[in-house]
């Protein structure tokens, strides 16, 4: 059995910092490196060159010529960043953002219904095994043969079990029976999670040191975490690292 990369949380690996001042300073450190925004960057990109392209090459020879190359220049950037942001068209779980502290985002969610396997292997290629199943199940491999909805994040875990991996249901609708019997659903009640936000890869030692990020943030803001750390992904392998939008997520003990 594979030692889970993200066991229950907690703030062991602090004991060499003697008290929150440091830590603090840590934080201030971390901030002053906080992520840039670059989705937001990326599609206004591809709208400026939309927009900017058919000028420039308009002054340049003022030909029908160019202007079809302007045209398929912006499209190709609209294209791209289409492509490269696909969660900006997925939709995802609704939830109540409670407050922000420095890196941390607070939320509430209200119970979701949820897919979930596990699997035995090493952390990524139990996540591409977890997907892959569960998508099976949402694109027709169910008792009603029908498609389902896909929605982000896509959640993983690990316990001694394994490594969990689920997927969010559409609300409103009934939920039909998986045929994998290694998938089940269930209902997770409403809670309250702490929510660090990156970009880049999430191998598992990328995930380990945004775990110690987290523990750190938790400790800052006075907060308790409960039970164990979840990954989040809002986007799908093809998208570039800097440009993904990673989560990781643990719920908090209720104030």
């Amino acid at each position: 059995m594979n030692a889970p990369v993200i066991p229950p949380l907690d703030l062991a690996p602090l004991a060499k910092v003697e008290n929150v001042a440091q830590i603090r300073a840590i934080k201030v450190k971390e901030e002053a490196k906080r992520d840039v925004p670059i989705a937001s960057l990326v599609a206004a990109a591809g709208v400026l060159a939309w927009r900017l392209a058919p000028v420039v090459l308009e002054r340049r020879r003022r030909s029908s010529r160019n202007l079809w190359i302007a045209g398929g220049l912006g499209a190709a950037a609209v294209a791209l960043g289409a492509w490269q942001l696909q969660r900006l068209f997925t939709p995802e779980p609704v939830h109540e953002v409670e407050s922000r502290r420095g890196r941390l985002e607070i939320r509430r969610y209200p119970s979701l219904r949820m897919a979930e396997t596990t699997v035995d292997r090493e952390w990524e290629d139990s996540l591409n095994e977890g997907f892959r199943r569960l998508a099976g199940f949402l694109f027709g491999r169910n008792d009603s043969h029908r498609k389902l909805a896909m929605s982000t994040p896509v959640l993983g875990t690990g316990d001694g079990t394994g490594f969990k991996v689920a997927f969010v249901l559409p609300e409103g609708e009934p939920t039909p029976l998986p045929e994998d019997t290694r998938i089940a659903v269930q209902d997770v009640p409403s809670r309250r999670v702490a929510v660090l936000r990156f970009a880049g890869g999430h191998d598992a030692r990328t995930i380990e040191a945004r775990k110690q990020d987290l523990a750190r943030a938790l400790v800052v803001s006075g907060l308790k975490p409960r039970g164990e750390a979840y990954f989040a992904a809002y986007d799908p392998p093809s998208t570039l690292p800097l440009l993904r939008r990673n989560e990781l997520w643990v719920e908090l003990e209720d104030a």
